[in-house]
């Protein structure tokens, strides 16, 4: 109480205002979102009661739906922007303990921390006592059995907590066993679709499995990592967060806003590449989860088939080695493409300085590391640029308005992987026999009954015909002209590896006639660009394009 007097007058006792805050939260994990015994409407409703009741007037309230109890109070959008300005308020009020927090430590802390003591709590230090007042009961904390009453509160709140957990990891558990997705971010490369039989499954995406083909392509033929990721991310494509934020956005559920600081990396395609989902299988505590039967389940509509998957994991760790050298610039657009027409050696990039000017020029690899000093090469330096523009333009003389056509793999039927599968199986069945396993007095006929289920699968396996992978061609609807000036020079050497085309080179004409014979490429058909004063190349195109040249 508070005395005030004022002049003439009898003295007037008068009651402090407690400005109260009261506190609203709704889980996201809530199972019945829309029932009133829960809703926020109805936390107000008795929060406001007890406000009326004990005298205090509601200065705020601190709402936060769809967030879980595990956050802690100070975590909260809502709530923790309170929890930062405690002069503003004296007391919490809420419906129960479990609105404001579940986890003891947390609520220990809070304790402490309204008190005015000292607390692992990030907040800032209270500029006098504070109170907790829930509707279903007062929380005294001025006394010791008060403080311990709350403390025995939060323990059976945070009991309560971890067996929701345990139904919900059980639950988690038990759509994985049936090949079901338990829910959680979806893949990228992925999306679920709902079972008839109820549950979900996870199956291709139309928009992004696309693109994680094209990943998995451009990797196992030899292209880096950070290459594919800064083609991506200059392509405008969303990383996988990103992506996963604009379904959100677009299904009109609650989602943090798509951030241009997160983009595709090295380690974010490595990542996706190690995943197992590729062949529908998923990990759990890094373990294959299994069946009954010791057999991998399907969890997810495989990506690729098993021998892909080998050797993309083969690729992955060729990559991971260290390397020799380490390419200090971009490579050239002729590295590895162009060959000495002299010599059939490689051709690689030098940068000179020539009076304080930087000129690149490509160099016959037989002149600089011949195996036999005896057969060093003769050939001359070639101007990079020159050669540049020279091969380009009998390039797109060749190929400019021809159709880019791309190989589609027709997987093979090859059911080598299942049948290995059953055969680990039946040896992890037998090991857990003789461990006694099946000792119980149905253990022997369950026993037989998995591996002879097993043995069934495997007969019917090894009875389905084996056809080897091939490939088709494909058209794309794009001419290697309209290709070629889309991209930068490291994508079109690329283009130009993956197409199997090359060339061979010369500086000029006089070096192409003191040669003692001519060298071209497989079959008679090619084209050579043979100009005064400009490098001299043949262009080595595979069959595959020749005939369709010949064809159009």
């Amino acid at each position: 109480m508070t005395l005030i007097v004022k002049p003439g007058r009898m003295p007037v006792m008068t009651t402090p205002l407690v400005r109260g805050l009261g506190v609203i939260r709704l889980s996201k994990h809530s199972l019945n979102p829309d029932d009133p015994s829960t809703s926020p409407e109805r936390q107000k409703e008795r929060i406001e009661g007890i406000a009326q009741a004990k005298g205090i007037t509601i200065v705020g309230w601190a709402e936060d739906l769809n967030v879980s109890a595990k956050v802690a109070p100070w975590d909260r959008p809502e709530l923790g922007k309170w929890l930062r300005e405690p002069e503003s308020w004296d007391a919490l009020l809420m419906w129960k303990t479990d609105r404001l927090v579940r986890s003891t430590r947390d609520f220990v802390n809070l304790i402490s921390w309204v008190r005015g003591e000292a607390t692992d709590a990030p907040l800032p230090r209270v500029d006098r006592p504070k109170t907790i007042i829930t509707a279903d009961g007062d929380l005294d904390l001025s006394s010791p059995m008060g403080r311990a009453v709350a403390t025995i509160i939060a323990a059976i709140n945070q009991a309560e907590l971890e067996v929701i957990r345990d139904r919900t990891q059980d639950g988690r558990k038990a759509l994985r066993q049936g090949g079901r997705w338990p829910g959680g971010t979806v893949p990228y490369g992925w999306k679920p679709q709902r079972l008839s039989e109820g549950g979900w499954k996870l199956v291709l995406s139309d928009e992004t499995a696309p693109i994680v083909r094209d990943i998995i392509s451009r990797v196992i033929d030899g292209e880096a990592q950070s290459a594919i990721a800064v083609d991506l991310n200059q392509k405008g494509i969303l990383c996988p967060l990103n992506h996963a934020r604009m379904v959100k956005i677009q299904a009109g559920e609650p989602s943090k806003p798509v951030n241009p600081e997160k983009v595709w990396t090295h380690p974010t395609i490595t990542k996706i590449l190690r995943n197992p989902l590729l062949i529908g299988r998923m990990t759990h505590n890094g373990e294959v989860v299994k069946s009954t039967d010791r057999l991998p389940i399907e969890y997810a509509e495989p990506m690729i088939d098993q021998k892909t998957w080998n050797l993309l994991q083969e690729t992955l760790d060729g990559k991971a080695k260290p390397q020799d050298r380490t390419r200090t610039q971009t490579p050239s657009l002729l590295l590895n493409v162009a060959k000495c027409w002299a010599c059939e050696s490689d051709m690689y990039i030098r940068t000179q300085r020539v009076k304080g000017k930087d000129y690149r020029y490509y160099i016959c690899s037989g002149k600089t590391h011949p195996k036999d000093p005896a057969k060093k090469c003769s050939a001359k330096n070639i101007r990079a640029d020159l050669l540049d523009e020279t091969f380009e333009s009998l390039l797109m003389y060749r190929l400019g308005d021809l159709e880019i056509m791309r190989q589609e793999k027709i997987p093979a039927v090859d059911h080598t992987a299942e049948i290995a599968d059953i055969d680990t199986a039946l040896m992890e069945l037998a090991e857990d026999r003789a461990n006694g396993l099946y000792r119980d007095s149905g253990g022997p006929a369950r026993y037989a009954s998995i591996v002879n289920r097993l043995l069934d699968r495997k007969s019917q396996l090894e009875a389905m015909p084996v056809t080897e992978a091939s490939t088709r061609l494909v058209g794309t609807g794009v001419t290697y002209r309209q290709d070629w000036q889309a991209k930068d020079n490291t994508q079109r050497r690329l283009m130009l590896l993956r197409s199997d085309i090359s060339c061979y080179v010369l500086r000029n004409v006089e070096d192409l006639k003191n040669l003692d014979k001519i060298r071209f490429g497989p079959g008679a058909e090619g084209v050579a660009a043979i100009q005064e004063d400009r490098p001299v190349v043949w262009l080595n195109l595979p069959l595959e394009i020749e005939r369709r040249l010949q064809q159009s």
